[in-house]
């Protein structure tokens, strides 16, 4: 019941932070970009890192279950790319 509780705080923290700074943003192009207030290295590594954190987590693991080590070529070419 404790992981519940946390959890519901988490997301309720998300929720108000996202619409909070959801009334900062009028397209989409702006929130791709952060409006361009932010240097292109700080916006390519948030990019990265969200492709590294989420899809490689949960693609890689479906793909290791499904195809074993092979699987692992996913990560390998998303590193080198």
């Amino acid at each position: 019941m404790g992981y519940l509780v946390i959890i519901l705080l988490f997301l309720a923290a998300l929720s108000a932070i996202s619409f909070y700074f959801s009334k900062k943003v009028d397209t989409g192009s702006g929130f791709l970009m952060a409006e361009r207030s932010i240097p292109w290295y700080v916006n390519s590594g948030s990019i990265f890192a969200t492709y590294l954190g989420s899809g490689t987590l949960i693609g890689g693991a479906a793909l290791a279950y499904e195809y074993g080590i092979a699987g692992a070529w996913f990560d390998i070419g998303g590193v080198i790319a």
